[in-house]
């Protein structure tokens, strides 16, 4: 039975890695196409070099000489090589970069890059688990979290999984026939990074993952 869990649980973190999908920009003289792209947190773009000498650039606005004031701020080494460079993004907003080579970005060389926030379930969502969300609140260092289920089951299981497969947290606790919010208080703060949390029944295991930044 431990062994069948632990192929489970290794099928599940695969999945949430495969989840973490990698967009693709092509960079040239002077573009980034597609300009706007639209992404999850947890996902990646990654900028192919067409042809030319290329960055990108989300820290000062090169044609106004002001921050951009993105969730984040980053700039690549300007290259010529075919990879520019690769990002996960890891906070949601909207991200304006630009190229700071010479006057690429007044050219038209800019781009906008839009991070959702999103959980992704990463385990089918069977009976009698309806529904289930969670995240971490870092104020009370605790996970919230919220499940729907069709009857009551007073052995139901929430764990806490690190990146690696490690368990971090787990407890027992008692959820009733409909809609149960909850929070599970942890003894030490989560470190940045990437988690999974599963509640399980007897009958159903429901996975999402949870990034903490």
């Amino acid at each position: 039975m431990k062994n069948f869990i632990s192929l489970i649980f290794s099928m599940l973190l695969l999945l949430a890695i495969n989840a973490q999908t990698t967009h693709d920009v092509n960079s040239g003289n002077f573009y980034y196409n597609p300009q706007t792209i639209t992404i999850d947190v947890g996902d990646a773009v990654h900028w192919i070099n067409d042809g030319g000498f290329h960055n990108v650039n989300f820290d000062i606005n090169t044609i106004t000489q002001t921050s951009f004031n993105n969730p984040e701020s980053f700039s690549s080494t300007p290259t010529s090589n075919v990879d520019i460079y690769t990002h996960t993004f890891t906070i949601p907003g909207t991200y304006q970069y630009d190229c700071s080579v010479g006057q690429h970005a007044a050219n038209g060389m800019v781009g906008t890059v839009i991070v959702n926030s999103s959980s992704t379930s990463v385990a089918e969502n069977t009976i009698p688990i309806n529904s289930f969300n969670a995240f971490y609140q870092e104020s009370n260092h605790c996970i919230q979290f919220n499940v729907v289920v069709d009857q009551q089951n007073s052995n139901a299981k929430l764990s806490i999984y690190d990146i690696e497969g490690k368990l971090v947290n787990e407890q027992q606790i008692n959820v009733y026939e409909g809609n149960n919010k909850g929070a599970i208080v942890l003894e030490e703060r989560l470190s940045l990074g990437v988690y999974l949390v599963s509640f399980s029944t007897q009958r159903a295991t429901v996975t999402k993952k949870i990034i903490v930044n």
